[in-house]
């Protein structure tokens, strides 16, 4: 060696596989003679490999390794970072791969359930980068060559450093993860099977359908029309019903159907039209051809919608992008006015066009209520969110407290966490958040009350709610929940009802707290929180001094302007909405309670209030929210 004279010898000058190779001085031994052969130059050293000239489309990818297993992005992940590895076949989306040629012979990867690039880490160069789904920027480090390999198999390098994606220690058990690595045939660490997939390309649920390229523009029905025959066209985004469509999957044809949920119609082929530019409509659900689509998945999060009527693809008639331009079908065009996004959302509609099969439970207790009391307007909101969704998020932590609190024993807690938090409160079980969460368990004329609109009704006048207040320590103060009702469009009613579930009718602070040498006044308990009544007290005057609430006065209009601007405007106008946030993202947080009964047991004392006032049969709003794939039967009650 020329960094230090020593000679390349074998260990103990043995001759077993596995010998050591070592430096060592020079000692004229055998264990430091070499011979050289000569390899004939035409000898290839390393196996040929062909380009796989994959067609476009998703596909599985089959690691060669004992087991079979595929390659799978960690626990479903969609955000930046997520790890890849190896996991048995489960056949779902995190597990199939939408691969795409870019040219020059190197494809693109993105994993179907995120829209998100194989990519190696940082771009860097070295054995053993980890390999993680990003956002697809095109970069080197997200472009692989694919090639095929004498028997059969597939290899994938990397463009930004010519490593072969590989299975790390090349096991292949469950969780193995993928790096970069330089070639090594000796191994089938570095071969995959590549096989042709199928999924569903959106789940069911409730969508804006906008133009991909084209800002602010969706898909709409002209007028907000309920009637058959209204035209589908293209209109700015206005976070309207009549933009609004539940997608539904039909699993044995492989179709899809799109149906307005301001009308219950669904989008139609005008007379089962197979020409290009027949028009497009809503229409009556009949289920023919003419209201059957295929969607296809592009790669890259848009998407072909093709009607099953002589297969011509969804398109803006004209190639004009104003306002009113009414949709049609026609050939494909690979060109913007064919490509679209399926953007989530939520939606309310009207309780006539409730579909019992897809939200069981719900139709006839509404009916019956609503023929009990037909000054009410019952809406649904379509949440789009998965039922076992919710309930995992409901079931998390905020800032070290559990979101779901109870005090009652039994079924009703979670024994896996025996903290006490909020002086002698609980972590709920998923068995309780399930049976309070659940519309169906509410849907008599009291609890339904969580579900009002919270914003100011016709009704609310001083002599109303000194009906409702009689008796409580607000009877007094009806003029100021009034004037404060309509300064910050907050239901008096709410305000009132909120107000008296916190401090009790006699209200346990209604001669205030002492703070910082004055007397404040924090009826609704904002920002009262800690492990102790002490602390709870202390933390809420705080806030009241820092408001300055010196009157009760003060504390009214300031709690209904705090109400207003913290959940009624972020579109949590319902007691259920303050407790659980299903409406604006990110969901299940932002939630002005943890006890998992405060909206229930509000809205049976506020219509308590209500009746005893003579104020029940008055006109009112509510806005009942619907899950996906919720269970066939209402969440039964915990046992005590």
């Amino acid at each position: 060696s020329k960094c230090n004279d020593l000679y390349l010898d074998i260990y103990g000058g043995y001759s077993s596989d596995g010998t050591n190779v070592q430096m060592y001085e020079g000692n004229g031994s055998d264990a430091q003679k070499y011979t050289f052969e000569k390899v004939d130059a035409t000898t290839p050293i390393e196996p040929q490999q062909e380009p796989a000239n994959l067609a476009d489309g998703a596909y599985q990818i089959k690691s060669k390794l004992s087991g079979g297993r595929v390659i799978d992005v960690q626990n479903a992940g969609k955000n930046d970072r997520q790890n890849v590895q190896i996991w048995d076949n489960c056949d779902v989306k995190q597990q199939k791969f939408h691969i795409k040629s870019v040219g020059d012979g190197y494809y693109s990867i993105r994993a179907v359930h995120s829209k998100k690039a194989l990519d190696v880490t940082g771009g860097a160069k070295e054995n053993n980068t980890n390999v993680q789904q990003y956002t697809y920027n095109g970069t080197d480090a997200q472009l692989w060559k694919i090639v095929k390999n004498t028997d059969g198999s597939y290899s994938f390098i990397s463009k930004c450093n010519d490593l072969y994606l590989d299975v790390q220690d090349a096991k292949g058990n469950n969780g193995d993860n993928i790096q970069v690595y330089q070639r090594n045939d000796a191994q089938d660490a570095q071969k995959f099977e590549i096989t042709p997939t199928t999924y569903q390309e959106i789940d069911n649920g409730i969508y804006e359908i906008q133009l991909a390229n084209v800002p602010n523009k969706v898909l709409d029905i002209s007028e907000g029309s309920k009637e058959d025959n209204a035209p589908l066209q293209i209109w700015d985004r206005a976070n309207v019903s009549q933009q609004k469509f539940y997608v539904e999957y039909n699993k044995q044809e492989k179709t899809y159907t799109m149906e307005a949920i301001h009308s219950g119609k669904l989008l139609d082929v005008v007379n089962k039209g197979k020409t290009e530019g027949t028009p497009v409509q809503q229409f009556t659900p009949n289920y023919s051809e003419a209201q059957k689509w295929k969607i296809k998945d592009l790669g890259d999060g848009t998407y072909n919608i093709i009607s099953e009527c002589g297969g011509l693809y969804l398109d803006v008639s004209n190639d004009t992008f104003t306002n009113g331009t009414h949709m049609q079908i026609y050939h494909q065009t690979n060109s913007n006015r064919q490509l679209f996004k399926f953007i989530e959302t939520s939606g309310v509609g009207d309780l006539s066009n409730l579909d019992n099969s897809k939200y069981p439970g719900y139709k006839t207790a509404l009916q019956k209520l609503q023929s009990q009391h037909p000054n009410w307007t019952i809406k649904i909101m379509y949440t789009g969110l998965k039922w076992d969704d919710v309930l995992n998020a409901e079931e998390g932590y905020s800032n070290g407290e559990p979101y779901s609190l109870t005090q009652t024993t039994g079924n009703w807690r979670d024994y896996s966490d025996n903290n006490s938090y909020q002086g002698g409160w609980y972590k709920a079980s998923r068995e309780a958040i399930a049976y309070m969460m659940d519309p169906r368990n509410s849907l008599d004329q009291y609890y339904v009350f969580q579900f009002q609109n919270l914003n100011s009704s016709s009704i609310e006048n001083v002599q109303s709610l000194s009906n409702m207040t009689n008796g409580t320590y607000l009877q007094n103060y009806c003029s100021t929940l009034v004037e404060a009702s309509k300064s910050h469009n907050v239901s008096a009613f709410h305000l009132a009802s909120r107000m008296i579930l916190e401090q009790g009718t006699s209200g346990w602070s209604v001669n205030g707290y002492q703070y910082g040498g004055r007397t404040v006044y924090n009826y609704a308990n904002i920002n009262a929180t800690g492990k102790t009544a002490e602390q709870i007290a202390q933390s809420g005057a705080a806030y009241a001094f820092s408001k300055k609430w010196f009157t009760p006065e003060f504390c009214i209009d300031g709690t209904a302007g705090w109400i207003y601007n913290n959940y009624l405007s972020n579109g949590q106008n319902t007691k259920y909405f303050e407790k659980y946030n299903v409406v604006t993202p990110p969901y299940c947080t932002h939630q002005y309670m943890q006890n998992i009964r405060a909206a229930n047991d509000e809205g049976q004392n506020t219509a308590k209030k209500l009746e005893k006032a003579g104020l029940l049969n008055c006109s009112y709003e509510f806005i009942i929210p619907a899950y996906e794939n919720m269970p066939s039967q209402a969440c039964p009650r915990p046992a005590q």
